[in-house]
């Protein structure tokens, strides 16, 4: 099989909007199932692993999962696709939705609380292909949304977070993904934004481009894709300060443009 045939399937996405449709749908239709639901859309996990998740592997306040073990179709219990376990954070709606849903099962158990986090009617596994068809499937229809894959809730995920600004690595980190090349080859295409902002910080400083972020010396460049609000670079420590020589040509050009 040709490595590479996986990485180029077709993906379908869904908007925000057409997202938070389905979730209210599982709310009103199925709402045993919308933590399930959530967990898959919010997290980017595949349907194995969220299906082998024990209360054990959660981390309520730390706001993190440990993918540890996934669940085939065929019952059997595997490990992680990559091979190593990984952590993946929670949001807080996804913390606060899986916590409820651990005092309901405390009310209803006590303390023969089953160790699995999504459970059948009998507190057993989750049967996956019962699953689409009776729940995931009639959910969609109930949301009038096109047919789409559980798996293409993890595809949603990684777009939305895209969306925000995330970078390639944090979602290869939260995909449990081999190597960057794999994100890269299955999400690059998602990754919005025009790049004209980057090219334009290599110009070079002149009186034709008084804007440009190093043109004052009060002004910080900034970065960090991964952040809400960015943090200004600071001068790293153990760098020498600038020489006379280049203080002096940095002075002399700031004069021309009639900064200094």
């Amino acid at each position: 099989m040709n490595p590479d045939k996986k990485s180029t399937r077709k993906i379908d996405v869904l908007t925000r909007e057409e997202l938070s449709l389905l979730l209210d749908s599982f709310k009103k239709y199925f709402p045993k199932h919308y933590p399930l639901a959530l967990t898959l859309s919010r997290t980017g996990m595949r349907f194995g692993e969220v299906c082998a998740l024990k209360w054990e592997d959660i981390d309520f306040n730390g706001r993190f999962l440990l993918v540890q073990r996934s669940f085939s179709s065929g019952y059997r219990m595997t490990s992680p696709k990559s091979g190593k376990e990984r952590r993946v954070d929670m949001s807080m709606q996804l913390t606060e939705v899986l916590w409820r849903l651990k005092r309901e099962r405390l009310k209803q158990y006590g303390e023969d609380i089953p160790t699995w986090v999504f459970i059948n009617t009998n507190g057993g596994l989750v049967d996956q292909s019962g699953w689409r068809r009776r729940v995931f499937e009639k959910t969609l229809e109930k949301a009038e949304i096109r047919h789409i894959r559980v798996h293409d809730l993890r595809h949603t995920c990684v777009s939305l977070l895209l969306q925000d600004g995330a970078s390639m690595m944090y979602v290869k980190e939260l995909l449990g993904h081999s190597s960057i090349k794999i994100t890269v080859d299955v999400y690059g295409h998602l990754q919005p934004g025009d790049n004209r902002e980057n090219v334009d910080r290599l110009d070079d400083v002149s009186p034709l481009h008084p804007t440009a972020p190093y043109a004052h010396p009060e002004t910080k460049i900034t970065h960090g894709e991964n952040r809400k609000s960015l943090k200004t670079l600071e001068p790293m420590e153990g760098v020498e300060p600038p020489t006379l020589s280049l203080q002096v040509r940095c002075s002399s050009q700031l004069s021309y443009i009639g900064i200094v």
